[in-house]
Parts: C-alpha cells; structure tokens; sequence
C-alpha cells in the first residue's frame, strides 16, 4: 500500500513525518504500511467483525480501554461509511488493494 523500503524513500518519508511524534516514530522504523488484513493473515483469527476488533482491543489495550475504543469507534461509524461511500473502486479485473495504490501515489505524486 505504501512502502519507503529505500534510503532515498526513506529519507523523504523522515522529512514528512518528522514534525510528528508517537505513531509516525513508530512508522518509521518499519518499511512501509499495509492493509490490516494483510498484517493478520495466517495469524487464525478474524479481526474483521465487531467481536474479533473488541477481542483484539482487549487484549492488546485491557478492558476499560478496548470500552473506550468500541465507544469511540461506534460514533464515528456512520460518518465513515458516509465517506466510505466514495472511495476509489478497483477497476475490472482490478482489486481493492490496486486502487488504494493509485490513490497513495497520486497523492504523493501532488503533494
């Protein structure tokens, strides 16, 4: 999806996320970003339902704070499927992945 696995895409991506701490850190010292689905293949559990994300939360973050997320991600569910709706569709023969890509390259391409 995106990816600055080379030095010189690297070094761009520092000048990028440098002004921004925490995640972007972390994001940096890994080589790119990918769907969550591909980050969880072959891991055995389904993480896409309400039941594998509130399973996940509670796990990685404890109870209380896997509450405050589902919380947090129920109000703003209708505003993301509203923008869902209008996202770039893979064409004909294409998948989802493909189109996301072309998305990340042309903003990267405008800045």
């Amino acid at each position: 999806m995106l990816s600055w696995s080379t030095p010189e895409d690297h070094a761009h991506a520092v000048s990028l996320f440098e002004k921004y701490a925490g995640y972007h850190e972390d994001a940096l010292k890994s080589t790119g970003l990918r769907r969550k689905t591909a980050d969880r293949e072959g891991c055995g559990r389904e993480t896409n339902t309400m039941d594998g994300e509130d399973e996940e939360w509670r796990e990685r973050y404890g109870s209380e704070a896997a509450s405050k997320i589902r919380e947090a991600v129920n109000q703003c569910r209708e505003d993301y499927e509203y923008l869902r709706e209008f996202r770039m569709k893979p064409q004909e023969g294409g998948n989802e992945d493909e189109a996301q890509d072309q998305v990340v390259e042309e903003n990267a391409r405008n800045g």
